[in-house]
């Protein structure tokens, strides 16, 4: 048994150090202008069964970088997103994340940003595509970030938030993790946007409580009598209903934004946890015969 355990190590290991070179060979093919070749090894290597998280990451990276500088956008933007996902790390995340979006804007090996067109083939003058990506955005979002941010209503902070998000991501990445235009933004719109949302969820607390009590009507001669939702009624708790899907998919989004940032998301679980209360409410509402 003790020698079957031995082996069974000693295997692993050598499917490891195999793993490794098998992807040392696909960063050459990517070297030598084989993009192609790279694009279809590491494909190959990603049915093993052997793959571990990170040399899944490594591979999809890998494939992602072949697939762009082939000219195969749409290839190499699935295959950074699966890395984001395939990845434990947070600097991982970040780099999968920016480089997918670097990947969603080029065209034909370039990123165009205002009369300029920046090559995108090498990593180094990806980060430099980054960088200017992230500038646009402050530039070309700017008026509707100081609507954002003097904000008392959620619809303003939730528009912008993806393009924030996006920003403080490419910034991450093109500075090696400091982020020092988007992050102090995200900070600001993410606490307002906690305070906002949390007296929404308060406000449609109440609606869905006096909707659910006044389904029920007293009466002098036999006491609570059944009266049900009026018509009004009923449609403005469907319509609540996708409401707080999309704040809940705005918080989840921000919940994983915070934790691939480093930041608090704690408090975006509670909020999360205070839509999904509310979306079971109203179906309870909707669905009860009274």
């Amino acid at each position: 048994m003790k020698a079957m355990r031995i082996a069974a190590v000693l295997l692993g290991l050598v499917l490891c150090v195999s793993l490794l070179a098998d992807q040392a060979e696909v960063q050459k093919l990517i070297d030598d202008g084989k993009y192609t070749e790279a694009v279809g090894q590491a494909a190959t290597l990603l049915r093993s069964p052997n793959v571990s998280p990170a040399d899944r990451y490594s591979l999809l990276m890998l494939k992602g970088e072949a697939a762009l500088r082939a000219g195969q956008r749409a290839l190499a933007i699935s295959s950074f997103n699966a890395a984001g996902h395939a990845a434990t790390e947070r600097k991982d995340i970040i780099s999968a994340a920016a480089n997918s979006l670097v990947a969603q804007r080029a065209i034909q090996g370039v990123v165009k940003i205002g009369d300029q067109s920046y090559p995108v083939g090498k990593p180094d003058e990806r980060k430099q595509v980054m960088q200017k990506m992230a500038d646009d955005i402050m530039a070309t979002q700017a008026r509707d970030l100081r609507t954002a941010l003097e904000a008392r209503t959620l619809g303003p902070i939730i528009d912008i938030a993806p393009s924030i998000l996006n920003m403080c991501v490419l910034e991450m990445e093109a500075t090696g993790g400091n982020s020092t235009n988007a992050e102090p933004v995200a900070r600001t719109l993410g606490k307002q946007a906690q305070e906002l949302i949390g007296a929404e969820l308060n406000r449609i607390q109440r609606d869905i409580d006096s909707t659910e009590q006044n389904g029920y009507e007293l009466s002098n001669w036999s006491g609570w009598a059944a009266r049900g939702l009026t018509p009004a009624q009923r449609r403005s708790m469907q319509d609540t209903l996708p409401y707080v899907d999309r704040i809940l998919k705005t918080v989840l989004a921000a919940r994983r934004a915070s934790y691939n940032l480093g930041g608090d998301f704690g408090s975006w679980d509670r909020l999360a946890a205070e839509c999904e209360d509310l979306q079971q409410q109203i179906n309870t509402v909707l669905s009860s015969t009274y």
